[in-house]
């Protein structure tokens, strides 16, 4: 163990990682290696407790810290809440030890399918955000299903009352509950991940996750068309896959930009 305290190990890291991003030469490399599920496997955690138990998944983060000495910190909101993820009902993936019957150390999986079909570009460029609302929600998380049914046009054409009318259905208030119940525990997994920030700060470990943005070309193909619509766009709708592509840039620079405001991390991943 190192007889230097907290602070002066953070800043010998932080300029390790300055040096080796500003092409600089120091006195060594720095150890920068995302850990994702490893410490959960060496110290006996299952991947489906850690998912769970956000206490028991920082333990293990910290005793991977503490034990390897690497020179950035990795907190565990790189992982997901299981209980949030099944409250939201997401059908674009499987997790350990799901409903679905997972293996309980499996890693998260990634089910592929389109999102928007080929025949939908000019409906998603004319309008995004309700294109994303009637449709992209309701195809990603069953709790919100429901919106795709409500008539937007009446709300805004018809009387003050109209949106209250549509936005009332009993569909859409078990909805309602189970959003309410989700972000309760995503505020548990959000304050346990401040508390595993904090303890990695505290002991000299920096971080180099403020925040990021997706290539645009992700944005398209993974959110969007899937690989078997992707592949297709790019010989038989480029024009469209250039635009969605210039589009999403813009977007995910701005989203960098107010991430890097928000957390005031200079480090910003581009996935």
């Amino acid at each position: 163990m190192s007889d230097k305290t907290g602070k002066q190990l953070y800043d010998e890291r932080s300029g390790l990682i300055d040096d080796a991003l500003c092409l600089r030469e120091s006195s060594r490399v720095a150890n920068a290696v995302r850990v994702n599920y490893f410490p959960f496997y060496e110290y006996g955690l299952s991947i489906a407790d850690a998912m769970t138990d956000y206490d028991k998944a920082t333990e293990a983060y910290m005793r991977y810290h503490r034990e390897f000495q690497p020179d950035i910190g990795c907190s565990i909101a790189s992982q997901y809440s299981a209980k949030v993820l099944e409250m939201f009902g997401v059908k674009c993936l499987r997790w350990p030890g799901d409903a679905k019957g997972l293996d309980k150390n499996a890693p998260v999986q990634f089910v592929e399918y389109a999102t928007l079909m080929e025949d939908e570009y000019d409906e998603f460029f004319d309008d995004p955000a309700g294109f994303a609302v009637r449709k992209w929600l309701p195809r990603v998380f069953e709790v919100f299903e429901p919106l795709s049914k409500i008539d937007y046009v009446a709300a805004i054409s018809g009387s003050y009352l109209a949106a209250p009318n549509l936005f009332t259905s009993p569909e859409l208030l078990d909805s309602y509950r189970r959003l309410l119940a989700a972000a309760e525990e995503q505020q548990k997994f959000f304050a346990a991940c401040g508390r595993c920030s904090a303890m990695l700060t505290e002991e000299g470990f920096p971080s180099i996750s403020g925040g990021g943005s997706a290539t645009a070309f992700d944005m398209l193909g993974d959110s969007l068309r899937g690989t078997f619509g992707m592949m297709p766009d790019l010989l038989e709708q480029p024009e469209n896959v250039k635009r969605a592509c210039e589009l999403f840039a813009k977007l995910q620079i701005a989203q960098s930009v107010a991430s890097y405001k928000r957390s005031g991390n200079r480090y910003q991943w581009v996935m």
